[in-house]
């Protein structure tokens, strides 16, 4: 099977590509990277089926960092190029993302190589590939004519793959494939996660692969072969700190670098706020000009603006303004004429102070704007930045100015984002629901009463949240809905207090109201 080639030809009904900064798809990316092996085309496209296969091998080299289980070194490579075996364990994000099939909890894979001769009496050599899908009981998966599409079985092949670099990888002729892997997996940007792709596919789409769908056992003892990680210098420092992010140091701005009167605008938010290790580099390319705008999409309440600001305070960047695209962005957003006692003056808004004096604005929910009102955006950020005001000035984009924005995709209101804007951002992620943990220590910190009670209250949580997910309800709860119900469960008790808080996400639906009164009363909360 040709799987690269294949894999431009298949897609999920979703487009999108999971933990791809937002490409889609057949994306046309070719502003950030084309191969210099490019021979088909002057673009560079990717594959969901390989962005995605990648991005399973960088989620599972995050997850494994801190070798604390017997899964800790899943990557196994001997020679490394006569055999490779692993066993992946997907995260939680994969299932919740519905990419692969809640079923699987585990795959193994072998790779072997193998040589074949051709009509022209050389020797071609390929690899092997035996998978197996395992359940919840250990059990093999059973195959079925559908088995590559209903198990997502190739993308841990492209996962291995990518971590399985042979001796043509490593060679001069294209041994930037491998400098490139390291590139993105010790920094995910959407500049490196692109270059990888391209060079991924370049590598590979020429070679055939022969895959089974198998019961894998593996050959070898694990204890004497040799783990990917070992072949990296930068996993075994990264690891050794625990923490691949944990060796990034978020750089700030220089204090003199803002007037006093807009330092007072860098947040301060409360200890318990942490940001998330991966906007530590989104957070140094920000301050260092590598990047001027960042978007986050992701659902209500999975801290799309929080990040925003938590970014923000680590490098010491005023938030000039922050607008609600659906509420408040008009005609006026770079400044107005109004009446003084000169007479008629044009007076600047913050977005227009920001522009020619350094700082960040944050625009919330930028798809529900009208797109006559962001068409200033397109020249603000396109790589010699300006805008022009109503008075006719042109004010050039100051250095250190940062543009934020968020959104959500198919809320009602929401419009498609006009694609020459949405190709201007220079980073691009999309924001998951926040996990268990941190939930539950923002909450523990702002209100230590309800530790007793929030294992209950975030079982609560995620049943409201699956039911609203499964069914496409319009709804929406998020973390701020429990902190409330936690703040009055104080004063009256966990049930009553959830009449007026999360009961009231169903807006007047009574037969959504009665299904989570039903699950608040589930629970004893004496």
């Amino acid at each position: 099977m040709y799987i690269f080639k294949d894999a431009f030809g298949r897609h999920r009904e979703d487009k999108e590509i999971f933990m791809g900064f937002g490409l889609k798809h057949k994306d046309n990316v070719s502003r950030y990277y084309v191969s210099p092996r490019n021979e088909e085309s002057d673009s560079t496209f990717i594959a969901q089926e390989i962005g995605e296969g990648v991005n399973l091998l960088l989620d599972a080299i995050q997850e494994t960092r801190a070798k604390q289980d017997e899964r800790s070194n899943i990557w196994q490579d001997y020679g490394p190029v006569d055999y490779s075996y692993t066993e992946i364990y997907p995260s939680a994000k994969w299932f919740d993302a519905c990419v692969i099939d809640d079923r699987i909890k585990s795959y193994k894979i072998i790779a072997e190589k193998y040589s074949s001769e051709t009509d022209g009496g050389f020797m071609a050599y390929s690899r092997r590939i035996k998978i197996g899908c395992y359940g919840e009981d250990g059990k093999l998966l059973p195959e079925t004519k559908q088995s590559f599409q209903k198990y997502a079985c190739v993308l841990p092949i492209f996962a291995l793959l990518a971590a399985s670099f042979d001796e043509t990888c490593l060679s001069g002729e294209i041994g930037d494939f491998a400098t490139m892997a390291e590139g993105y997996f010790f920094k995910p940007t959407v500049e490196n996660f692109v270059k990888y792709c391209e060079e991924f596919y370049q590598v590979h789409k020429d070679r055939d692969y022969y895959i089974e769908y198998v019961e894998v056992k593996n050959k070898s003892n694990l204890s004497e072969m040799t783990s990917m990680f070992s072949f990296y210098a930068w996993v075994d420092d990264a690891t050794a700190h625990g923490d691949l992010y944990e060796a990034i140091t978020v750089k700030k701005f220089d204090v003199n670098e803002f007037s006093s009167e807009y330092i007072s605008f860098i947040p301060k938010l409360p200890r318990e706020l942490i940001m998330d290790r991966e906007l530590k580099p989104i957070a140094n390319a920000l301050q260092s000009g590598d990047c001027i705008s960042f978007l986050q999409h992701g659902a209500s309440g999975t801290g799309k603006t929080i990040n925003c600001k938590l970014i923000c305070a680590a490098i010491g960047l005023p938030i000039m303004e922050t607008i609600n695209c659906s509420e408040n962005l008009d005609e006026f957003a770079l400044g107005k004429f109004i009446p003084t006692k000169n007479g008629i003056e044009f007076a600047e808004s913050y977005v227009t102070k920001a522009i020619r004096y350094g700082g960040a604005v944050v625009f919330e929910e930028i798809n529900f704007a009208k797109p006559q009102y962001l068409a200033f955006l397109n020249s603000l950020l396109d790589d010699n930045g300006f805008v022009r005001l109503d008075n006719n000035e042109v004010v050039r984009r100051h250095k250190s100015f940062r543009f934020f924005a968020t959104m959500n995709f198919g809320y009602y209101g929401t419009k498609e984002l006009n694609q020459a804007l949405y190709n201007r951002f220079q980073l691009i992620k999309k924001i998951h629901s926040i996990d268990d943990a941190k939930i539950k220590n923002m909450l523990l910190a702002r209100m230590p009463s309800c530790e007793k009670h929030i294992g209950k209250m975030l079982k609560v949580y995620r049943k409201i949240a699956d039911k609203i997910k499964k069914e496409e309800l319009d709804y929406v709860i998020s973390p701020r809905n429990l902190e409330s119900w936690a703040k009055l469960a104080a004063q009256i008790g966990f049930v009553e207090a959830a009449d007026t808080t999360i009961i009231q996400i169903s807006k007047g639906d009574e037969e959504m109201e009665r299904t989570v009164r039903k699950l608040v009363g589930s629970f004893v909360w004496e």
